[in-house]
């Protein structure tokens, strides 16, 4: 699990989510929210070296954030539904989050960090 904190440029107030999950590996990242869909404490999936995304088999549209290497957002998709197949060439790394947990906007830098359980 992990938590995000999300800093912006432009000194708007520091977010914070808890409750991420950490998909680093293929089949973690190829398993995204199975599973996790009816866990009211996972609020967000990141996965780590990816480029594209699914949302085949989800029951719930999610907000995608793209970021590069440093964590810095390139993109957001808001309420992207089930079914879909998104990508953002630029992005390194994707935060699939639960529609409206967090605003994060363009130049914000989501700040990773890793935590117990």
């Amino acid at each position: 699990m992990a938590i995000v904190t999300v800093v912006s440029p432009l000194n708007l107030p520091t977010r914070q989510l808890k409750g991420v999950v950490v998909a680093a590996g293929f089949i973690a990242r190829l398993r995204g929210w199975f599973g996790y869909q009816q866990r009211q404490d996972i609020n967000a999936i990141w996965l780590v070296r990816t480029r594209c995304i699914h949302t085949i088999g989800m029951r719930m549209p999610v907000d995608l954030v793209w970021m590069d290497n440093n964590g810095v957002c390139i993109r957001v998709e808001h309420k992207v539904s089930p079914g879909c197949l998104c990508w953002c060439d630029k992005a390194c790394q994707v935060l699939e989050l639960r529609c409206q947990q967090l605003t994060v906007q363009s130049g914000d830098q989501c700040i990773i960090h890793c935590t117990q359980g």
